[in-house]
């Protein structure tokens, strides 16, 4: 008997492939000592807002319950760094979780069967060294080489946190260097600095939608523009308007054009060796060499270092040199990730998976200070739409009883039997499949093959069973 593979894709409602996948991965992680841990499917809105992007604040399912705001997860880590902040709140224990389960997200465009998706990852935390993201870069990729037998994947890695080292000296403010990140990607294109220039000064000439000015102008310097307001307002006789606005208005506006033209500068500045960095992309010994001509500050220097051992301990470990390309320009998300950041692609260039540091987020959660973190999550939908079709977790249909209402008891001892000979076994009534691929009860005995067999002679059944079932999957 076989089993039919049947999904969307989005939700998955029943595929034999997700069971394999699910039941070989978990395996697969256990072998790197990472625990299995269940937890809520449901949370305070709260705490997936910490740190979370633009993106996971958009797709959450979220409703109000007795005056509480609650969501459905939507990932694994937050839950996973809360669970470290509530039961390690000094950050000194080092814990490997994996996880498996739905997650929710609400997708503009997409069906509601795709707002429920399946997740795989695992976290280690408290681990504060290179050693802790090549060995989960080497899980997650030898997990989808060797255990899903995906074959050639590729492997990019990237370092969020050095971006926004690397940018520092040009003295941005917050609100500023978020926009030049969020821009990252148009660097790419030959006229990419011009596009985030013209954006900027779109932003720029709007008053709220500007992403530039944070702080207010100097009392002194506002004073003495009041002064000098007071002045024309009496020369051209407006007294205390002009058009629609007091002085005070006026006066914080001309401040705000001045701080926005003096920030374009440094933004054009900063928005150039990005894209030198950003295109520079490539082997790991060539990529560093050419990197390390822009990392001008001990900081960046240090983030370069350990970026670079990271990569040369994954490829120590095994994983291909031509299988590992260093993307200095790689975009995940700025509030959340802190370190090194990586992604698993399939020849087609379709993303499997990905991950990277996160050293913030248990600080924000409750515990003491910055504990070093680092994860990674697996695309199921995407994962299970490259394996062949598989039969059920195993690759064996499980053997079929027939049985008559007359024969139920004897059909109970039989499946228990055999179970407890570990043969999987379903019962089905007579004339639900071919009595040549099952047993057909009987009052003292069964039928399999043309044989007849007796609980006594079970041994030779299993025997003729390994035979039949390796020979007609």
């Amino acid at each position: 008997m076989q089993f039919t593979q049947r999904h969307t894709h989005g939700f998955i409602y029943e595929d034999p492939n997700l069971t394999q996948l699910v039941s070989r991965l978990h395996q697969h992680m256990q072998r790197y000592g990472y625990q299995n841990v269940q937890v809520a499917a449901l949370a305070d809105t709260d705490l997936f807002l910490t740190k979370a992007g633009d993106h996971v604040i958009a797709e959450l399912f979220t409703f109000e319950r007795y005056g509480k705001s609650l969501a459905l997860r939507p990932e694994f880590t937050a839950l996973a760094a809360h669970r470290y902040a509530a039961y390690h709140p000094d950050g000194k224990a080092i814990v490997r979780w994996q996880f498996n389960g739905s997650i929710f997200r609400e997708k503009h465009g997409t069906p509601p069967s795709e707002y429920q998706q399946m997740s795989i990852g695992a976290e280690l935390i408290g681990y504060d060294s290179p050693l802790a993201e090549a060995e989960v870069i080497l899980m997650a990729y030898t997990g989808l080489t060797d255990i899903a037998g995906l074959g050639d994947i590729m492997l990019s890695i990237g370092h969020a946190g050095l971006i926004q080292a690397l940018i520092r000296p040009f003295a941005l403010d917050p609100r500023t260097e978020r926009f030049v990140l969020n821009h990252l990607d148009k660097l790419t294109q030959p006229n990419g600095i011009s596009v985030v220039l013209s954006i900027f000064d779109q932003y720029a000439a709007y008053g709220t939608a500007t992403p530039v000015i944070t702080s207010a102008p100097s009392e002194q310097a506002e004073q003495d523009a009041l002064t000098m307001l007071d002045m024309m307002f009496n020369a051209t006789q407006h007294g205390e308007t002009m058009g629609g606005r007091n002085r005070n208005d006026i006066v914080r506006r001309v401040f705000k054009k001045r701080q926005q033209f003096a920030q374009r500068q440094q933004v054009s500045d900063a928005l150039e060796l990005l894209q030198k960095w950003v295109l520079t992309r490539g082997q790991a010994e060539t990529t560093f060499a050419t990197l390390s001509q822009w990392v001008t500050t001990n900081e960046a220097r240090r983030m370069l270092n350990h970026w670079r051992t990271v990569v040369e301990q994954a490829l120590v470990s095994g994983i291909p040199e031509t299988a590992v390309e260093i993307a200095p320009g790689m975009i995940r998300d700025w509030e959340y990730y802190t370190g090194t950041v990586f992604n698993l692609r399939g020849l087609d260039g379709t993303v499997l998976g990905g991950g990277g540091r996160y050293d913030e987020l248990m600080r924000l959660l409750g515990a003491d200070d910055n504990v070093p973190a680092v994860g990674f999550a697996y695309y199921v939908g995407d994962i299970l739409r490259q394996l062949p079709a598989q039969t059920n977790a195993e690759g064996i249909s499980p053997l079929v009883i027939l049985t008559d209402s007359p024969f139920e008891l004897q059909t109970i001892a039989w499946a228990n039997a055999l179970r407890q000979h570990q043969v999987a076994c379903v019962i089905l009534p007579l004339g639900a499949a071919p009595r040549d691929t099952s047993l057909l009860i009987g009052q003292d005995s069964v039928r399999y093959a043309d044989q007849t067999y007796t609980l006594d002679r079970i041994h030779d059944l299993l025997t003729a069973l390994q035979q039949g079932l390796s020979t007609n999957p």
